[in-house]
């Protein structure tokens, strides 16, 4: 049996994507409000 050579970690999150604007889009900042309001949080 043969040792691989251990391979760095991958990073946990995948680097950001350029063409994303920063935040949520409006209907997902609706969908996170609706989510955190239907669980007490807000």
């Amino acid at each position: 049996m043969t040792a691989t050579p251990k391979r760095p970690e991958d990073p946990a999150e995948p680097p950001p994507n350029p063409d994303a604007t920063e935040g949520y889009s409006p209907e997902e900042e609706e969908e996170v409000q609706k989510r955190l309001e239907d669980l007490g949080y807000i």
